[in-house]
C-alpha cells in the first residue's frame, strides 16, 4: 500500500508523478456525508494524496495548462484562499513544475 502523502499549508512538497493527471475515483466517505460523491487519487514516487472532487479538478486543470507529464517532478504548495460562498477559507492545491538542469 503506497504512503499517504500530506500537505501541511503552506509547505512546498516535491513529488514525481506517475501519471499527468490525478483519477477520479468513488469516495469513501459517501456514506458519511451524501453528496460528495468523487474524489481524486494522484500517484507518485513518493506515495498517495487524495484530493476532493472540487480539489482534485482544480489541480488537474493545472496540472494541465502547465504541461506536466508522466514521470515529471513538480513541486505542490497548499496554500488556504478566502471563499466567496462561506465564511472558512478552502484550500487549493498549487504546481510547480520543476525544470531539469
Amino acid at each position: 500500500m503506497p504512503r499517504k502523502i500530506e500537505f501541511e499549508v503552506g509547505e512546498p512538497v516535491t513529488l514525481t508523478l506517475r501519471y499527468s493527471q490525478g483519477l477520479e475515483v468513488a469516495s469513501k466517505y459517501y456514506e458519511r456525508w451524501p453528496g460528495d460523491t468523487t474524489q481524486y487519487v494522484f500517484s507518485t514516487d513518493e506515495g498517495a494524496f487524495y484530493l476532493t472532487e472540487t480539489a482534485g479538478a482544480l489541480l488537474n486543470a493545472r496540472l494541465r495548462s502547465r504541461k506536466v507529464n508522466a514521470g515529471d517532478t513538480v513541486t505542490i504548495t497548499r496554500v488556504m484562499v478566502k471563499s466567496l460562498n462561506s465564511p472558512r477559507p478552502v484550500a487549493e492545491y498549487f504546481p510547480h513544475k520543476c525544470e531539469v538542469a
